[in-house]
């Protein structure tokens, strides 16, 4: 029997106000329509970002000179900064510290996590944004691994589950040739679930490296990672799974995946996603220069976990990594990677059957899932006479790889005396079926180092700031907010209850009348509804909250 769930994303409550004025806010010139995340003098590099509840766009980049420390921007909807022109620093502190990484918190803010050396090595620490871009967790962060020795702790993967919960793996590095595996579960406030120092993933000698990991959407991790116990050198898969109190459920140390040597290369194993049924899928080389590229789903059956399809690339060629996801509406798999530097997108189901052709469909890039489909962006440098002149470029595919449209999104290097645009190595949703890009960019040559610019592409292709946006933002309704399938009214009144597509047309009323103060089951019929994402809007008097909904079937 076919079954229909609706996920409730994302809760934010809105004021319904005038949009500030445009500032330093993207346009639809690729050229010099990207919004300024930072100008600082000085280099600012690797950006991450993550797409907040109001619309806005949380981006997170290191500074690595002069005393390393991270800063991070929000920019609104179209593209203003509004934490002034260089943003503001993660934590405020005199020692050096520098983001691993960044995730949604799942409430409609950010999750930032850093490398800390304010106790004299590598710690791993972590910092908590609303959707408006403030700290929460105090001025200086909290510790979510710390370790009592003199080694340093290096972050290697995270992730969170729906509900609630975060991940993260790290390597210590005992020996020059013995490296083991620690991992750490923590909530929304920052609590540390698995003990101040976490718990092993494997102390077996020989090098336990490049893991990844997926959450098994039962509180627990799995960990896969390349593992040379055997024999130096001679790479092996390994897994271990952690139940939701951090005990392992496999083997002390972990289990062998692949029992016969598949030639995976030192730092081959390059990413997993859950495959929303308690497993996972992962990818990795084979070694060498000319190489085959490998796709392997694996799921828990009978005390064991076990491959349950395994692809293998059809050319043996120079294969590089791009991005693998998981879409959140239909579930099936994607994967951008590139083969003799031809960048490719492929697409298969959890019974791995490829949905495209064998060699895959030609609009490979940095992926964002919308509601049918993907957009994929990705840095063209075959641009000519000039190979200076960087250009990044937009393809939005259907299910069917068939190409929707392209778009040119930003180009570098043509202003005189300015440098290329660096990019693009991440990009989010814009909570509108479009994605928001941050790029390195140079194009101001050296008046002030490398900057960090952002663009925005709307679900038709189109730059800039859409013609339809959500409300923007002003302060946040205490009381009126959406719990689940509940809203709570802070008063009795006079409400409004909607639904409406991503295009901003409302599908149905679904309340309408007095509703007396406190919590409200809401009534929706999903049967008519076709996958894919909605929102819900509830209006009290002149309060208007909004809460994202997606359809899975």
């Amino acid at each position: 029997m076919k079954t229909t769930t609706l996920i409730l994303l994302l809760a934010a409550a809105w004021l319904a106000a005038p949009c500030p004025a445009h500032a330093w806010g993207w346009t639809n010139d690729p050229v010099e329509g990207m919004a300024i995340v930072t100008n600082e003098t000085g280099s600012d590099v690797d950006p991450l970002v993550v797409g907040l509840s109001s619309g806005s766009t949380f981006i997170v980049w290191d500074r690595p000179y002069n005393g390393s420390h991270s800063k991070y921007q929000v920019l609104d909807q179209r593209g203003n900064p509004l934490l002034g022109p260089t943003g503001q620093n993660v934590i405020e502190a005199s020692w050096t510290y520098g983001v691993y990484s960044a995730i949604s918190d799942s409430q409609g803010g950010a999750i930032v996590i850093f490398g800390d050396d304010r106790n004299g090595v590598e710690n791993i620490y972590g910092q908590r944004f609303n959707s408006q871009g403030d700290p929460q967790w105090g001025s200086t962060g909290v510790p979510l691994a710390v370790w009592p020795g003199t080694q340093d702790m290096v972050l290697q993967d995270l992730v969170g589950d729906s509900a609630g919960n975060f991940f993260f793996v790290w390597g210590m590095q005992v020996s020059g040739s013995n490296a083991d595996l620690y991992a750490q579960k923590f909530n929304r406030d920052g609590q540390r679930l698995w003990g101040e120092y976490g718990v092993a993933v494997s102390v077996e000698s020989h090098n336990q490296a490049y893991p990844q990991i997926v959450a098994d959407n039962s509180g627990g991790l799995i960990v896969v990672w390349q593992d040379d116990r055997s024999l130096a050198n001679n790479y092996k898969l390994y897994t271990q799974h952690l139940d939701p109190d951090g005990l392992p459920m496999l083997e002390l140390n972990g289990t062998p995946i692949l029992y016969n040597n598949f030639q995976i290369s030192a730092g081959g194993l390059q990413e997993g996603v859950s495959d929303g049924r308690g497993g996972g899928v992962w990818t990795w080389n084979t070694s060498g220069y000319n190489n085959y590229f490998k796709v392997m789903r694996i799921s828990y059956s009978g005390g064991h976990y076990r491959v349950r399809w395994l692809w293998t690339s059809p050319n043996f060629n120079e294969h590089g990594y791009g991005n693998l996801l998981r879409h959140p509406v239909e579930g099936s798999i994607w994967l951008w990677e590139s083969e003799n530097f031809v960048d490719r997108l492929y697409r298969w189901d959890l019974d791995g059957n490829l949905l495209f052709s064998p060699n895959g469909r030609p609009y490979g890039g940095i992926l964002v899932p919308v509601a049918e489909g993907m957009i994929s962006l990705l840095l063209d440098f075959t641009y000519t006479p000039n190979p200076d002149i960087t250009r990044v470029k937009a393809y939005r595919v259907d299910n069917s790889g068939n190409l929707v449209w392209q778009s040119l999104v930003a180009i570098g290097g043509e202003t005189p005396g300015g440098g290329p645009i660096i990019g693009p190595r991440v990009a989010t949703s814009d909570g509108n079926d479009g994605a928001v890009v941050a790029l390195e960019d140079v194009r101001f040559g050296t008046t002030t180092g490398i900057d960090i610019s952002a663009q925005r592409v709307n679900a038709d292709g189109s730059l800039g700031t859409p013609s339809k946006i959500m409300p923007q933002p002003q302060s946040v309704v205490s009381g009126l907010s959406f719990n689940g399938m509940n809203y709570t009214l802070p008063k009795a009144g006079q409400i409004k209850l909607e639904l409406y597509d991503l295009l901003g047309r409302r599908m149905s009323v679904l309340e309408e009348g007095y509703k007396t103060d406190g919590q409200h089951a809401i009534r929706l019929d999903q049967s008519s509804l076709p996958a894919g994402v909605y929102f819900l809007q509830l209006q009290a008097g002149e309060q208007v909250a909004v809460k994202k909904a997606v359809v899975v079937r």
